[in-house]
């Protein structure tokens, strides 16, 4: 029985090492499985973390090219518009200086105009001396040959003005006399109508 007895405490005793060996081994076992869901975390982690980085990185070149794209788009509508004013410029002062061109044109136009008119006006002025030079010469020896004729002529001519006028003083006085006839007339048809 001492023998049996032994047998059975060796038998428990391999029993307990082979279950502290099964424990131990779960344990590892345990130990393991955590670790590698604890490194599987942290590569999911590091994953994420580097999908959010590549992500942010991407979000920040869009956000950059969006930039420079607006940037261009502003730039070339600047350069559009500084065309336009530059264009509207050339033209206002093409325009101006045509405008500057006919005037200046029309003031020489003028000035000719002015001078030539000046120049016949100084011609005609000068035949209308000569023509009355020639004029006076001419009437100067008439008189000469003239002048005791003219001198007959003003007497008769006097004595006609006196003719006149003494006739006329007669046409005065006798109309005079003939509306002083009519006003005593109109009185007396008065005085007789209001008797």
């Amino acid at each position: 029985t001492a023998r049996l007895k032994a047998e059975e405490k060796e038998a428990a005793r391999l029993k307990a090492e082979e279950e502290e060996e099964a424990r131990r081994k779960a344990e590892e076992q345990k130990a393991a499985r955590r670790k590698a869901e604890e490194e599987e975390t942290a590569r999911l982690k590091a994953e994420e973390q580097e999908a959010a980085r590549r992500k942010a990185e991407e979000e920040e070149a869009a956000r950059r090219k969006a930039e420079e794209e607006e940037a261009a788009r502003r730039e070339a509508e600047e350069r559009a518009r500084l065309a336009e004013e530059k264009e509207a410029i050339r033209i206002l002062e093409e325009e101006a200086a045509k405008r500057a061109k006919r005037r200046e044109e029309a003031r020489v136009a003028e000035e000719d105009r002015v001078r030539r008119e000046e120049a016949a006006k100084a011609e005609a002025a000068a035949a209308a001396a000569r023509l009355e030079e020639e004029r006076a010469r001419a009437a100067a020896e008439e008189n000469k040959e003239d002048g005791a004729e003219e001198k007959e002529e003003a007497a008769e001519e006097n004595e006609n003005k006196e003719d006149a006028a003494e006739e006329n003083e007669k046409e005065v006085a006798a109309a005079e006399e003939k509306e002083k006839e009519e006003n005593e007339k109109e009185e007396n048809e008065k005085e007789e109508n209001e008797k």
